[in-house]
C-alpha cells in the first residue's frame, strides 16, 4: 500500500507525532442494558485511539439504550445528527467504538448513516481494536480477490485479442 492510499485509507490509523495537528473529533457512546462493552469501557478505548492517531476528543454524545424498543433514534445520535447536520460544528471527525452503536438491527440503518455523516464531509472512525483488526482483514481478503479477477481479466481479454488477430471466432 503506497503512503497516500495509507492516508486515505480510513482502515490504517494514523500516527501521531508531536508535530502532527489534533483533529477535532466528537466521541459517540451507546450502550445496551446487555452489552458487556459499557460505555466506561468503550471511552477509554476512543480516548486512547484517538490520542495515539492525532484526534482531539471536543464533544461527547452519549445513549444508554434503555427502552423504547428501537422504534426511534436515541436521543443522543438524534443530536449528533442535527448537529452535523446543522454545518455549525467544533468537530471534523466522529469516533465510536464500532458500527453497532449506531442503531438497532434494521437493516441499512447503520450504513445510511453512514453515507450521510461522509456526505456531510465527516471522517468516520471506529476504534474497537477487533474490529478494526478484521476490517483490516476484510481489506486484504478483497484487495485478494481484486487482484485474482483483474488477472483473469486480463488473461480472457489477451486469448479473445489473440483469436480475434487469427480470424477465429469465439
Amino acid at each position: 500500500m503506497s503512503d497516500q492510499e495509507r492516508r486515505t485509507d480510513p482502515s490504517v490509523p494514523r500516527e501521531a507525532t508531536a508535530a502532527t495537528p489534533r483533529i477535532a473529533a466528537a466521541m459517540y457512546l451507546r450502550a445496551g442494558t446487555g452489552d458487556e462493552v459499557t460505555a466506561r469501557t468503550q471511552a477509554a478505548t476512543i480516548r486512547r485511539w484517538a490520542a495515539r492517531n492525532g484526534y482531539k476528543i471536543v464533544e461527547t454524545f452519549a445513549d444508554d439504550d434503555r427502552g423504547g424498543g428501537g422504534q426511534r433514534k436515541p436521543p443522543g445520535l438524534e443530536r449528533l445528527f442535527q448537529t452535523v447536520a446543522s454545518g455549525t460544528t467544533g468537530f471534523r471527525a466522529i469516533l465510536a467504538y464500532d458500527p453497532w452503536r449506531w442503531m438497532g438491527p434494521k437493516e441499512g440503518e447503520r450504513e445510511h448513516l453512514e453515507w450521510l455523516f461522509a456526505k456531510l464531509g465527516f471522517e468516520l472512525q471506529y476504534c474497537d481494536p477487533e474490529y478494526r483488526e478484521r476490517a483490516a482483514e476484510r481489506t486484504r481478503l478483497i484487495d485478494t480477490v481484486r487482484r485474482a479477477m483483474a488477472g483473469e481479466f486480463g488473461r480472457k481479454s489477451r486469448g479473445r485479442r489473440r483469436r480475434g488477430r487469427s480470424g477465429e471466432v469465439s
